[in-house]
């Protein structure tokens, strides 16, 4: 079993971690928007890695926007029977094909794009802020890690979007409502999922400050175990107060996105409701995450008694 000052310990050091895991993060959104407004490099080959039920035509509509260059992917791949490709092989798009043709400036182009884009910040943010709360923790690694990862995939989001409106020149407005819509829903899981993993640790932390106050108080234990615990609460704490701070910027630059649309070219387009369907889920998001940070401040208040 795991004591209450380890437990303690172990939320210390998955903040601890985190704090170093947002300096990496910092890093790697100033590189990639460094990189995206100063030059644009040059096109490279594509490889793709063949996953079930896909063919040739299929991979040229992911990479190009259109099934027409299917026969020029293949003569790339050095493949002479189209129908011979199987999931696990490896197949090239020329780098003058990749994201053109018909579906150059199609919103599923750009929803594309900004899916793989949003998904590499988030990875590499999940991955930092995971791997610091694991390192960090020599008790129940798995919470930590989980900690870390979720404030760290909500983080990657927010930079990967800075880093997408940077890189990327809209070709038209749908193009943007549909990258709007893309980040609002990776969102909105992200945060939930936090969401859940803070309502479990707000109920694990609570009993254990409980059960730390009354061990103090019959002299089982020592004062600096409950000063220790108050210490960590609070880092976890100020944390998702960040959080919330940031998921409240972000719901005021959706409605701002919203209400431009509406305003806009493209107000009737059915689309835009999608954006507004996100934002109602945020608002939902955010409440929660209000009441659990809540809790978690009540809890830090009790162990100052």
């Amino acid at each position: 079993m795991i004591s209450m000052n380890g437990s303690a310990q172990s939320l210390n050091e998955t903040v601890s971690g985190f704090a170093v895991a947002c300096r990496f993060l910092l890093f790697f959104i100033t590189a990639a928007m460094t990189i995206s407004c100063v030059s644009n490099p040059p096109r490279t080959d594509v490889t793709h890695i063949v996953k079930p039920g896909e063919d040739f035509k299929s991979i040229s509509t992911q990479y190009t926007g259109t099934p027409d260059h299917y026969k020029a992917i293949a003569a790339r791949s050095g493949v002479m029977k189209l129908s011979s490709i199987k999931p696990g092989d490896s197949v090239v798009i020329p780098a003058n094909l990749v994201n053109q043709g018909a579906g150059n400036s199609s919103p599923s182009r750009a929803k594309t794009d900004t899916a793989r884009t949003l998904a590499e910040a988030v990875a590499v943010a999940t991955a930092l802020g995971a791997g610091a709360g694991a390192i960090g923790c020599k008790n129940n690694k798995s919470s930590c890690a989980a900690t870390g990862a979720g404030i760290g995939a909500l983080t990657g989001l927010l930079a990967g979007t800075a880093v997408v409106m940077a890189k990327q020149a809209f070709v038209t407005d749908e193009e943007r409502l549909n990258q709007e819509i893309t980040h609002a829903k990776e969102y909105n899981k992200e945060l939930k999922a936090h969401n859940l993993q803070l309502t479990n640790d707000v109920k694990k932390l609570t009993a254990e400050s409980n059960s730390l106050k009354q061990r103090v108080r019959r002299g089982q234990a020592q004062a600096d175990q409950l000063a220790a615990q108050k210490q960590k609460v609070s880092g976890l704490l100020a944390s998702n107060q960040k959080l919330l701070t940031d998921s409240r910027t972000e719901l005021g630059r959706q409605e701002k996105i919203y209400s431009e649309f509406k305003s806009g070219k493209i107000a009737t387009n059915p689309e835009t409701e999608k954006l507004m369907q996100e934002i109602t889920v945020l608002k939902t998001n955010i409440t929660k995450l209000d009441g659990e940070t809540k809790k978690l401040a009540a809890v830090n208040d009790r162990l100052s008694v």
